[in-house]
């Protein structure tokens, strides 16, 4: 669902500093793609530390009409499935996207640029084209992951962990990248049920172009891996 760019709510849809012209620089982008202009979108106006706004759920489906499948278009893509999907609450479908309107009204947006109840269709819009895309778009980082540059590899391998719901995955593998040994990355924190399962079918899908890392996901899950007569003993105490 892409928004007209004319359309009044860019007017209201906000990002880390407010409401900004981003519709403007979409139109531009969509006339002629720029790397620089494009960089400055992504980690200026769309996301900043870990967080979404509701003009980063906005631009998505422009930039996936638009945006050539590059590895720096494909780590934003990565970095917003991971993001979208942390922390979230009842009222938000997504991080920084919820549906109450009052969770909007920032101090730091003026009155007349805040979110109004009635957009919060429009956000619903936003989210379920989120819902229907992301899969696609998960898949799309993993295809993508590199034979070579293992930081850009846990990047877009991340992305897909973290949409599918790795807890600790996508930071563990950034651990790996950063050299840190694998009894370090599971002090961190062991992995949950998700992160075994996401572990293996990264795994599998990067044995040909990431061996090592391929390795080092095996290596993760099969470390401290509970036994099937431990769990059975830790979830009926003392029966049989």
């Amino acid at each position: 669902m892409r928004l007209e760019l004319s359309d009044p709510i860019w007017t209201r849809l906000y990002g880390p500093y407010g409401v900004r012209d981003v519709p403007g620089q979409l139109g531009r982008l969509a006339a002629r793609w720029d790397v620089a202009e494009a960089q400055h979108l992504f980690w200026e106006e769309l996301h900043h530390q870990e967080d979404l706004y509701p003009v980063s759920y906005a631009a998505l489906p422009w930039l996936v009409e638009i945006a050539p499948e590059s590895e720096p278009v494909l780590e934003f893509y990565a970095q917003v499935l991971f993001c979208a999907q942390r922390q979230r609450r009842a009222a938000a479908p997504f991080r920084g996207l919820s549906m109450n309107a009052p969770d909007h009204a920032h101090p730091w947006l003026p009155t007349g640029l805040r979110l109004r109840p009635e957009d919060m269709a429009v956000l619903r819009t936003l989210a379920d084209w989120l819902e229907g895309a992301g899969d696609g778009l998960a898949a799309l980082c993993l295809d993508h992951v590199p034979a070579e540059r293992p930081f850009v590899a846990v990047q877009l391998a991340g992305g897909y962990a973290g949409w599918h719901g790795a807890r600790d995955l996508p930071h563990a593998m950034q651990m790996w990248a950063d050299g840190a040994g694998l009894a370090a990355i599971r002090a961190e924190g062991a992995p949950e049920a998700a992160d075994h399962r996401l572990a293996g079918d990264i795994a599998t899908a990067l044995a040909d172009r990431q061996p090592a890392l391929a390795a080092f996901l095996r290596d993760y899950v099969a470390e401290g891996r509970p036994t099937p007569d431990l769990l059975v003993c830790q979830k009926y105490p003392g029966g049989n």
